[in-house]
């Protein structure tokens, strides 16, 4: 609101706004801790939008724009692995910032699938699923997840692609376009699997019908036929993970699906300035990654 005002009265010019508002993005990623220490002062309020519980006794800071995000991945990515794993960790340690580190994590989890066959594998842990073991289907306790090369990975608006989709195409990944497509954020499918993949900073995490529907009204049943569904919940920390492998979904026994996690480490999934300029580019373009992301 005070940002809307200066505005209407030419107080604050928009120059001006985007130097404040890089400025706090830089602060925030060299100490987390400080801007949460003066989130109610003249200038945080520019990047980070205040968001009080019902009784107020408890506060969110996310920062709700594209743009300004932008700012904030673009000072976190000049930073260098170690700094980043510092950042993260102690940010994570402020439950103000929850919004913010799921958006972040999301995006540590896109770099560590734009990395390929370099990137260090996800080892996903399951909870024994009856209903799909009834089916003849079994449950292995571990998979370890490795994203395809660069040139299997193709961004786009929808799963309508996925019905020209061939046994010799696999290993693949897709990424939607935009970041609201329901259910997952990401799809990988191998000579066994079909991983829908939902990152999350919680606890727990719901399942949707939509993406699942769509994907298997796409895919050719011959394809689906080979291979096991797996709803792959990758998180931050292995007390989350733990959490949400055994959380019961009613929607994955209904549906045959296995369900995992895994923990991504930001060390895994770090980013520099040119390599998120690119990935950023390839996402808005929906092409396929062929170059190299560093």
């Amino acid at each position: 609101m005070r940002t809307c005002v200066g505005l209407a009265r030419g107080v604050l010019t928009d120059q001006r706004l985007k130097d404040i508002s890089r400025g706090i993005a830089q602060q925030f990623a060299q100490d987390p801790a400080a801007i949460h220490m003066q989130a109610s002062s003249q200038d945080s309020h520019v990047l980070f939008t205040v968001t009080p519980n019902a009784d107020r006794s408890f506060y969110t800071l996310n920062v709700t724009t594209p743009y300004l995000r932008g700012l904030v991945l673009q000072e976190i990515a000049k930073r260098d692995v170690t700094e980043q794993v510092s950042f993260y960790h102690r940010a994570s340690s402020l439950s103000q910032f929850r919004g913010t580190l799921g958006y972040l994590l999301e995006k540590y989890f896109i770099a560590w699938l734009y990395s390929g066959e370099r990137a260090k594998a996800l080892l996903c842990a399951s909870k024994p699923a009856m209903s799909a073991k009834s089916k003849g289907l079994e449950s292995a306790m571990t998979i370890s997840l490795q994203p395809p090369p660069r040139n299997k990975l193709t961004v786009s608006d929808g799963v309508t692609g996925f019905a020209k989709v061939k046994e010799s195409d696999t290993p693949f990944a897709w990424v939607p376009a935009s970041r609201s497509f329901p259910t997952f954020d990401a799809v990988i499918c191998s000579d066994e699997h079909i991983f829908t993949i939902q990152v999350t900073t919680s606890h727990t995490h719901s399942m949707k019908l939509d993406g699942f529907t769509q994907l298997k009204q796409n895919l050719p049943d011959t394809f689906q036929e080979k291979r096991v569904f797996c709803h792959v919940l990758v998180t931050d920390c292995p007390k989350k993970a733990d959490a949400l492998r055994k959380q019961h979904r009613k929607l994955a026994a209904e549906n045959n699906i296995l369900i995992y996690s895994a923990v991504l480490e930001v060390s895994t999934g770090n980013f520099s300035s040119e390599g998120l300029k690119h990935i950023s580019v390839c996402r808005c373009n929906h092409c396929i990654l062929t170059e190299e992301v560093t």
